[in-house]
């Protein structure tokens, strides 16, 4: 029964969403995933679940994994409206977005081709992104699954402020190759709330890159670096004669090219032996670990002390930066701030949000 007051909140999880993490892929795009406990978007439904205020709320929710597995574990105030394969597909979420009726809101834990299908089944109703994939270049997710979390939690009514979010998503298979060629699919409505980055990637001058890249190497020693993607971090390698693909994570000793496109394991490998990670935030979202760098695992960042993290940005990135966001459960900067390289020994610094 529906207590008066209480929103219908529809819920869905793409089990296969980040699953291309583990085999150091772009996407999840033609995966198949067998085993619900290799599943990263359960977990991270899970997160975001467990912060919840269930009496406020009833779910709608599909069968099985693809939802009705996750809220029943946390109350009884929902109901099955779509009846889900295992391993559920493109056509379950569809067919579960074309039952959700009356609902008043939508939230979902997937990643960018997610919130594509839900484009495509006509939704009209806002939603909130548990953010789960590989990608999310779409501007429909929370910071993390506790943000989303309180976004829900800070809705009491229907009738709430929305803004278009743009949906958006890359070609895989050129990204695997070191083109990103992102593309806009259209407008989801989203609530306005600090917890949901509604910003999509951005461009920016690279002017004055060659000095950071400069006092990074002048100041180099003989621990390995794992070098992130992006051109701010590539103009450090291309400063040493090393050409690799710029979307990918590199390791370095002595200013030579250990490992190429390197995998989770390989920075975790390096990092036990003593590393120091590079890495640029993602323009436009602001994002410094959780979005195009799942190979930085809750186990290489316990390696690391802030000291062992260099971010770095172009000067007219880092004029934009008022803030950075970190999706992870472990966090190196425990004073609640980072410094931000932008040029010859210039740093600026900036809060981290959680």
């Amino acid at each position: 029964m529906i207590s008066t007051g209480q929103l219908r909140v529809a819920f869905f999880v793409n089990p296969l969403a980040g699953y291309g993490s583990f085999f150091n892929l772009k996407g999840s795009d033609g995966l198949k995933i067998e085993d619900p406990e290799k599943s990263i978007s359960i977990r991270r439904s899970m997160e975001f679940l467990r912060l919840v205020d269930f009496s406020r709320y009833f779910f709608i929710v599909p069968s099985g994994y693809m939802g009705e597995r996750e809220v029943s574990a946390f109350t009884s105030r929902y109901s099955v409206i779509y009846q889900a394969h295992w391993p559920s597909t493109r056509d379950d979420t569809l067919g579960f977005l074309r039952n959700v009726g009356d609902a008043d809101i939508l939230v979902f834990a997937g990643g960018d081709g997610t919130a594509r299908d839900i484009l495509s089944a006509g939704v009209r109703i806002p939603v909130i992104g548990v953010p789960a994939g590989v990608k999310m270049y779409s501007s429909v997710f929370a910071i993390s699954p506790s943000h989303a979390a309180q976004s829900l939690n800070a809705i009491s009514k229907p009738d709430i402020r929305t803004a278009d979010a743009e949906v958006m998503d890359i070609d895989e298979e050129l990204y695997r190759r070191g083109v990103l060629s992102a593309r806009s699919y259209g407008y989801l409505k989203v609530p306005i709330l600090n917890d949901i980055v509604m910003n999509s990637k951005a461009e920016y001058d690279m002017g004055g890159v060659e000095d950071i890249a400069e006092y990074i190497i002048d100041h180099m020693d003989d621990r390995y670096y794992v070098i992130g993607p992006g051109n701010t971090c590539k103009t450090i390698e291309t400063e040493m004669g090393i050409n690799t693909n710029p979307l990918a994570f590199d390791i370095i000793r002595n200013r030579k090219l250990i490992k190429e496109d390197a995998a989770e394991q390989d920075i975790y490998d390096a990092c036990r032996k003593g590393c120091r990670l590079i890495i640029s935030p993602i323009g436009g979202q602001n994002f410094l670990i959780g979005r195009g760098n799942k190979q930085i695992s809750s186990r290489v960042l316990e390696l690391l002390d802030a000291e062992d993290i260099i971010v770095v940005a172009s000067p007219s990135k880092a004029e934009t930066i008022r803030a950075l966001y970190v999706d992870s459960d472990v966090n190196p900067w425990k004073n609640g701030y980072v410094r931000v390289l932008s040029g010859y020994g210039k740093y600026k610094i900036v809060p981290v949000i959680l």
